[in-house]
């Protein structure tokens, strides 16, 4: 009984789900993820040939916000999560 209480422990605690968060090891707050996450997004959306693209892969946004210094992790704790609102579906993963 202890270890399936464990087992279901470790899974409740580390998660299933696609959840990460960002850090600056410069610093950063809120306010400076989203205006790199805007910036991000208007430049991996330009159009081509008269065609604007909504979707954007996620590991060229991921590529793009490391650019601007932001590190993605799984690590709750470590840094700022994108409120739920201001996040879109990329593809790739």
């Amino acid at each position: 009984m202890n270890k399936m209480f464990l087992i279901v422990l470790a899974v409740l605690l580390t998660g299933c789900s696609n959840r990460f968060t960002y850090y600056n090891l410069s610093g950063g707050n809120l306010n400076d993820l989203l205006n790199v996450r805007n910036q991000c997004v208007k430049e991996l959306t330009k159009p081509e040939s008269g065609i604007e693209t909504k979707e954007v892969d996620c590991q060229v946004f991921d590529i793009c916000f490391r650019s601007k210094g932001w590190i993605k992790t799984d690590q709750a704790y470590r840094g700022i999560e994108i409120p739920k609102k201001y996040k879109f579906k990329c593809t790739g993963f």
